[in-house]
């Protein structure tokens, strides 16, 4: 039936609610379901693979030792990824005016702008893609273009935006006109 489904405990049928959502359980069930949910469950940690008692799913990790080490362990691996090595982390890496000068022991990067090699700033996160902010502003522009170059190449795309430009116009003519009003 349309209407209905079964409870994933009994199996018993389950009516529709007001809201139009689907219950999960049957009246019956919903105090064993939530005392299923709330049981501890037997894991294996992530990092030592000594088993431990926990409430959560999401907990991978026995201790905040564990926590750490396997955070680090990860956070090497996708330096490794990156072209990094992992022995150049936050604390090895030089500060100030000498990361700048020596671009922090990476590679030496092309510009996506211009083409001019460059040695990146050292920064964590994602490694800088343009040589400089004239550089980045270009890029960005030259990528806004193409977007939208290859979106309104459909004639129902470019009719969707003009309409969608028309209205938020109009929408802002309607604010200002208010304001003024006040």
């Amino acid at each position: 039936m349309a209407g209905q489904t079964a409870c994933l405990l009994c199996g018993g049928g389950l009516e529709r609610r007001r809201s139009g959502g689907m219950r999960r359980y049957c009246e019956e069930c919903m105090d064993r379901a939530a005392e299923q949910a709330s049981m501890a469950m037997r894991v294996p940690c992530k990092e030592c693979g000594q088993t431990f008692t926990t409430r959560k799913r999401s907990v991978r990790y026995c201790s905040d030792k564990c926590r750490e080490l396997g955070y680090r362990r990860h956070r090497g691996a996708s330096r490794a990824r990156a072209g990094q090595t992992a022995s150049s982390s936050a604390s090895s890496a030089p500060s100030g005016a000498a990361a700048a000068a020596t671009g922090a022991g990476q590679a030496k990067r092309k510009c996506r702008a211009c083409g001019k090699e460059f040695a990146p700033d050292w920064k964590p996160g994602r490694p800088r893609a343009y040589c400089s902010e004239d550089c980045r502003t270009e890029g960005r522009r030259r990528l806004y273009r193409e977007a939208m170059r290859r979106y309104c190449s459909d004639p129902e795309k470019r009719a969707l935006k003009a309409a969608r430009s028309a209205a938020t116009a109009a929408r802002r003519r309607a604010r200002e006109k208010d304001e003024e009003g006040r």
